[in-house]
């Protein structure tokens, strides 16, 4: 299985495809699979936690705030963030569903968020989701969460996807009451653009691990609303950390 720092290796070593959809040169793998812990925040140069958060935040919250990026992210390129990017608003009305299959049958295979839930008008308009499906399994009252991605930017797009995403997790896990455990990331298009590979992690670089406070809520509804006031309001935020969530010496899965 990939870790993070093992696909930078993949894909700079070789053997690899060389293309250049939209005229952007890069290295890419098709149909790769890599795995991390809920709650990682991979050791990439540059990475900005306080983007990741607030990322996850709005897709728990089901909210698509530009302006609440700018405040966290100052220098971030505003047009990256659009109806591609912002999955909150296309997966949070499922995510009570998702819940209730769980509960009803925790073996099931059925807990899927659809992301890209308006193909046809997705792809007239240009905006269909780097992110096309969300799934959740629970196996030994552990909450395993597999994300499939059309597209998957190693430099820019997982250090951010594995934070959002745990962050969903731990709220699904939080929610269930089972452990949050990793998050499976499949891409279609695995690839590394050749002006992003001074970002590729240094050797002795370590990931760091984040995790939810026990008095984070545990039912779905104060969970929305207690996301959406740390999207919405900057006294949530301490050091560059949302209330509620609190840095781990190890991931939560094993605390």
């Amino acid at each position: 299985m990939l870790t993070y720092r093992n696909l930078w290796s993949k894909l700079l070593k070789g053997p690899t495809l060389k293309v250049a959809p939209r005229g952007l040169p890069c290295v890419e793998l098709l149909v790769v699979r890599s795995r991390y812990w809920v709650g990682e925040i991979v050791p990439r140069p540059s990475l900005n936690p306080r983007l990741g958060f607030m990322e996850g935040l709005q897709l728990v919250a089901g909210t698509a705030d530009k302006l609440a990026v700018q405040r966290v992210a100052p220098k971030v390129d505003l047009d990256l963030f659009g109806p591609m990017s912002f999955y909150g608003p296309r997966v949070v009305d499922q995510i009570p569903n998702v819940l209730a299959e769980l509960r009803k049958d925790p073996e099931s295979r059925r807990a899927v968020l659809i992301a890209a839930n308006n193909p046809a008008i997705d792809a007239v308009k240009g905006t269909t989701p780097c992110t096309l499906a969300i799934q959740f399994f629970i196996r030994e009252r552990k909450l395993v969460t597999v994300a499939y991605l059309r597209s998957s930017d190693v430099a820019w797009g997982i250090p951010y996807d594995v934070m959002q995403f745990s962050i969903l997790a731990l709220s699904v896990a939080r929610v269930l009451d089972v452990t949050p455990w990793t998050i499976e990331l499949v891409g279609g298009s695995t690839h590394i653009y050749d002006n992003t590979r001074h970002l590729q992690p240094q050797e002795k670089d370590n990931p760091r691990f984040f995790r939810f406070e026990e008095r984070t809520p545990k039912d779905w509804p104060d969970l929305r609303v207690w996301a959406k006031d740390r999207v919405e309001w900057d006294f949530f935020w301490s050091a560059g950390v949302p209330e509620g969530i609190v840095w781990s010496k190890m991931p939560v899965g094993l605390c």
